[in-house]
């Protein structure tokens, strides 16, 4: 008799992403204790209205919270947990920037150092259209520009970490998966990135 227990998808979990009080560091070490109970092998920590996630995303993480990360990060490794901390740059980032990629692919390798594998890229509620002029000038459409970003921020983070994997959760996610947006990020994006 051979007995297999595994998530039915390759990444399965919860992702910490809602507005609101986020939660604390307990609540996070005890999620990243149990969910995989519960057949999870992914929680994705990206709290809505943390200025860390949403506002401050091209400062570096503070040491402390690379400390407390490294905790969560441990626990979960200990119960077949990955875990990371997500950036969400939509709100200002200029796609066009090679500063603003490496911003985030900073943000990555502060994880990547600390144990983290799977990294969130959120472009989630934000506008949907350019606003940088260089941006406008650059990209047909914000679906190309977030492939395009996407893709660079995968290069610079699997040239540091050739086995990370990076994962977008892109401005529609909900529908049938033939909306103009999605059609054009399937066409653009590079295929090891899990949208």
């Amino acid at each position: 008799l051979t007995l297999s227990d595994r998530p039915d998808f390759a990444s399965r979990g919860v992702i910490e992403g809602f507005y609101g009080n986020p939660w604390s560091h307990e609540q996070r070490l005890r999620g990243a204790e149990s969910f995989g109970d519960f057949g999870m092998n992914v929680f994705m920590i990206a709290p809505k209205d943390s200025q860390w996630q949403r506002f401050q995303w091209r400062s570096p993480l503070s040491d402390e919270f690379v400390g407390t990360l490294r905790e969560i990060i441990d626990r979960g490794q200990d119960n077949g947990v990955a875990v990371s901390a997500c950036v969400s740059p939509g709100l200002s980032v200029e796609y066009s920037n090679d500063a603003d990629v490496a911003a985030v692919v900073h943000r990555f390798v502060q994880q990547a150092e600390v144990g983290a594998t799977h990294f969130g890229l959120l472009l989630d509620d934000i506008p949907d259209t350019l606003t940088h002029p260089s941006d406008i000038s650059r990209y047909p459409d914000i679906a190309t520009a977030h492939a395009d970003f996407a893709n660079r921020v995968r290069e610079g983070l699997i040239a540091k970490f050739p086995h990370a994997h990076l994962v977008l959760c892109p401005m529609h996610y909900a529908g049938r998966g033939t909306e103009p947006y999605l059609l054009v990020m399937g066409e653009h994006l590079h295929p090891q990135i899990e949208l």
